[in-house]
């Protein structure tokens, strides 16, 4: 049974106030902790995974929402798609990556010590996971699991900002 219009809304409503809440937190944290340079540089070198997923995700999420509305596969299909999907796609991003940083650290990322970069790029999997799989609560209309989580990845980043301070 498909919950009402105006209950998914306002959890959605919620779970973004949330996530900004929890955001600007962490943000306050880290750049309580690293001051103006750090951020510039912690920002900089976030921007590698962030912008690798970006480009190379190609729009699967949406594709997620659109083939579970569709009710031509099985959950489980969907499920494992989007998993060895994301798999795939970290490899692809993570190669991208280690050609950016090899070849263009010193155009790109001028300053930021190479190991550092190549750490990021270990952020990949999960960033793709993290991002794909709960598309599939969106795509089944389970709003309050789908919102749970991305409020949930939020809180986590203020806690492990807090924990590292």
């Amino acid at each position: 049974m498909k919950k009402g219009v105006f209950r998914n809304t306002i959890l959605t409503l919620t779970r973004q106030l949330l996530s900004i809440g929890f955001g600007i937190l962490a943000t306050m944290v880290i750049a309580r902790v690293l001051g103006t340079e750090g951020q510039g540089r912690y920002t900089l070198i976030l921007l590698l995974p962030t912008l690798l997923y970006t480009l190379l995700n190609s729009g699967f999420s949406s594709s997620t929402v659109y083939f579970i509305g569709q009710k031509r596969y099985s959950d489980e299909e969907i499920y494992s798609t989007n998993l060895l999907s994301s798999v795939i796609l970290s490899v692809l991003s993570i190669a991208v990556g280690l050609v950016l940083i090899f070849f263009f650290k010193d155009y790109f990322f001028e300053g930021i010590p190479q190991k550092l970069l190549l750490y990021t790029l270990l952020v990949l999997p999960l960033l793709f996971i993290q991002k794909n799989l709960p598309t599939i609560f969106l795509g089944k209309e389970e709003f309050d699991k789908f919102n749970f989580i991305a409020i949930l990845n939020q809180i986590g980043l203020f806690v492990f900002s807090l924990l590292l301070y």
